[in-house]
């Protein structure tokens, strides 16, 4: 992978300096960025005529999938920051060291830990979002999703992303269907 000459020289200066330079991070993160997303994604479906995936999604396509946001390079490339600095004075009998707690790192107890992200995964609506499996594997149950339903408990019919793919004669908890209209669609405007 070939990268611009501006992106060569901002990695060349990993580990330069107590801080990396904001315009330094600004150069950067896209094109870490790119290096996790391959060039034809896999967890993109192809997409029938009403909208809605042809296919169900597998696990392998699900979210742990998808590329680090801009706030996870971010907290990396600020970890990568210190270990290049401490790695650049390792004959320095007495290195000049930042303080981890600035450069992707936080303190619980008596132990660092890495800062996974300085944001959401995903907006607040998505990670709210309810899919049940409930007794899909369950080959004993004849009917899927009735009493123990987290679809149902929030009052939610079942998706095409529940492990019961809301499949008629499996799912209890369809949604009723739009009635056709037989009236033709200019008439309507």
């Amino acid at each position: 992978m070939e990268s611009p000459p501006n992106v060569v020289s901002a990695i060349q200066m990993l580990g330069k300096g107590m801080h990396p330079q904001k315009r330094w991070l600004m150069v950067v993160k896209p094109s870490c960025a790119a290096c996790s997303v391959p060039k034809e994604p896999s967890f993109l479906e192809p997409v029938a005529s009403d909208g809605i995936s042809s296919k169900k999604m597998k696990p392998e396509q699900g979210v742990d999938r998808l590329p680090p946001t801009q706030g996870a390079w971010k907290q990396h490339i600020l970890r990568a920051h210190l270990q290049a600095r401490i790695w650049a004075q390792d004959l320095v009998e007495k290195p000049n060291i930042p303080d981890p707690l600035t450069l992707g790192w936080k303190k619980e107890g008596d132990r660092l830990i890495p800062v996974l992200s300085s944001e959401a995964a995903a907006p607040d609506c998505v990670l709210e979002l309810v899919k049940c499996g409930c007794g899909a594997n369950n080959p004993a149950a004849p009917m899927k999703c009735t009493k123990r339903c987290s679809c149902k408990k929030h009052n939610l019919a079942c998706t095409e992303l529940c492990q019961c793919g809301q499949e008629d004669g499996v799912c209890a908890n369809r949604s009723s269907p739009l009635p056709e209209d037989d009236e033709d669609e200019e008439e309507l405007y």
